[in-house]
């Protein structure tokens, strides 16, 4: 009851927020038609600007609804579709077996924690819940390096809006309250990040009885995404294993 009503507010303050805020037109979202496969879409934010994002839908059986996972690409240039590119190498060959919409935008921002990227990825989420097959409960983001500090934020920040979050070749940021679930994937030899911060984060969210295991990636650096496929897969058994734990 407590988590419907936090739902309810967030996307009450959603509305009133539209007036000022980056959103993205619920039309555009309404309007997509939900094959099973990849899609390049786009809808347009209220800046006038467009929010591109790489789709993956799978079979959804008949009135069902299923997991949504929020794929926060990397850092590097800015080329069209690079949230699809992302997903493509990496979310969708490691989660497909989730059964989950997958959604990948690109960055409206310089970075995942800017306000405009912030404002439309949460917007986007409200809208998919009210428009699409998907189930509230069972909303994950996840990330890699860029994506991967943001997924720390975003789930640090809307811990009754994400039901797990899962941070690859990242830096923590945040209070580490650790109210959502985090399975951790760190490559053993990450250039930019290493090991040391990510383990000292799991720890404390442990000392507070919270849930979240650290992966560490054997022998894998930081500029090879598409090697950390395997490892990402991993966490299907322990979202299924977190989602029997949360009824």
């Amino acid at each position: 009851m407590i988590r419907c009503f936090v739902f309810a507010l967030f996307f009450g303050l959603c509305a009133c927020e539209q007036t000022t805020g980056v959103y993205v037109n619920r039309q555009d979202i309404n309007d997509v038609i939900l094959s099973a496969g990849f899609h390049t879409e786009s809808a347009r934010m209220s800046n006038g600007n467009d929010l591109l994002y790489g789709l993956w839908v799978p079979v959804i059986p008949q009135n069902k609804k299923v997991p949504l996972v929020i794929a926060l690409h990397y850092a590097g240039p800015a080329t069209p579709y690079r949230g699809n590119n992302y997903m493509q190498i990496l979310v969708q060959p490691a989660l497909s077996g989730l059964g989950a919409i997958i959604v990948a935008p690109d960055a409206p921002g310089e970075s995942w924690v800017d306000k405009k990227s912030e404002q439309a990825v949460m917007s986007f989420i409200s809208m998919a819940i009210e428009e699409w097959p998907v189930d509230p409960q069972r909303i994950i983001i996840t990330g890699y390096s860029m994506g991967g500090i943001g997924t720390w934020y975003y789930a640090d920040k809307y811990s009754d809006i994400f039901f797990a979050a899962i941070p690859m070749a990242s830096e923590p940021v945040g209070f580490l309250t650790g109210k959502v679930p985090h399975y951790v994937i760190q490559g053993q030899q990450d250039e930019l990040f290493g090991t040391a911060s990510v383990r000292r984060a799991v720890e404390v969210m442990h000392s507070n009885n919270r849930r979240a295991e650290l992966v560490i990636a054997d022998g894998l650096g930081h500029y090879e995404a598409n090697s950390y496929v395997s490892y990402l897969q991993q966490s299907i058994a322990w979202i299924t294993d977190t989602t029997a734990t949360a009824k």
